[in-house]
């Protein structure tokens, strides 16, 4: 098979049209030359105008999926570090808040705005995977359907400082009114009938 040399016809109007069953783009003047059944002209626009405004929409394209963890997450560039509050949450957690969710006849819109998260939290949560290594969320959550997510609900993660320092308190009270009625109950056997003095 002879090839021609195209080089001479850069400026030239391409046109496509059929060769051995096949549709290709060649110069016009080619096309006629080879006796081609041409299909339809091709409009020459200048390359630097048609590869400006491709290259700029997918830089658009690239700097506002930048921001988005979502669309990260999606194209499996997310996650990469190991997310240690996924590994406290029980299995299938998303399916809960998911049904939960549905039940309570609740868009992911709503839900996000209850949780003061965007809707792609919702949706990243629901789909099994949190946008952040911490349980903000699933505690937001966990408090509006009135639900357990975590394998261990008295954890220590659940419990805040607060709560903590109330409870060691407590226990201090606790301790001290214990020590106190011991004492109580240890003399409360001793009357002023059962003394006996010795000489």
């Amino acid at each position: 098979m002879d090839y021609l040399d195209l080089r001479a016809y850069d400026n030239a109007n391409y046109v496509e049209a059929i060769k051995d069953g096949e549709i290709i783009r060649v110069p016009e003047k080619v096309a006629i030359m080879e006796d081609l059944f041409i299909l339809r002209k091709i409009v020459n626009q200048p390359q630097q105008s048609l590869s400006v405004p491709v290259a700029s929409s997918i830089k658009q394209r690239e700097s506002i999926s930048k921001g988005s963890i979502f669309s990260e997450w999606k194209h499996g560039k997310f996650g990469v570090k190991k997310n240690n509050a996924l590994q406290d949450l029980i299995p299938n957690f998303n399916w809960e808040i998911s049904k939960n969710r549905k039940k309570s006849n609740m868009t992911r819109a709503k839900l996000a705005t209850l949780i003061m998260a965007n809707e792609e939290d919702v949706k990243m949560i629901e789909l099994g995977e949190l946008p952040k290594d911490d349980f903000v969320l699933i505690s937001r959550i966990e408090q509006i359907f009135g639900i357990n997510l975590r394998k261990h609900p008295n954890s220590i993660a659940q419990v805040n400082l607060a709560e903590l320092q109330k409870r060691n308190e407590q226990t201090k009270k606790d301790t001290a009114v214990k020590s106190v009625g011991q004492m109580f109950k240890d003399s409360a056997g001793v009357s002023g009938n059962d003394i006996e003095i010795l000489d």
